[in-house]
């Protein structure tokens, strides 16, 4: 969503008509900078904002613990289920 907000902005902020191809004017280069700069300050003032937000609004833990499973499942031996896929050209393909 953030992104889609900054593809909607950054014509805004930074207007069509300093497109140019000509960047012999260093007026002009130094005007495009500054618009840039600015639009992205924005964009990164908003960032912290909201990442403010989440710290503030976040505890450091639950109100309770979440609940525990209904039965203990065991572990799976991670090299057991590994072995038929070492064995296998194709699936080392999509793995790696």
């Amino acid at each position: 969503m953030g992104t889609g907000v900054s593809y909607y902005l950054g014509p805004r902020f930074v207007p069509f008509d300093h497109m140019s191809n000509d960047t012999s004017s260093n007026e002009a280069l130094g005007d495009l900078r500054g618009t840039i700069h600015h639009y992205l300050s924005v964009l990164a003032a908003v960032s912290v904002l909201l990442l403010a937000a989440v710290i503030v609004y976040f505890p450091a833990r639950p109100p309770s613990p979440p609940p525990g499973p209904a039965h203990v499942v065991e572990k799976a031996d991670f090299s057991k289920g590994w072995g038929p896929v070492r064995k296998e050209a194709a699936l080392q393909l999509v793995v790696s």
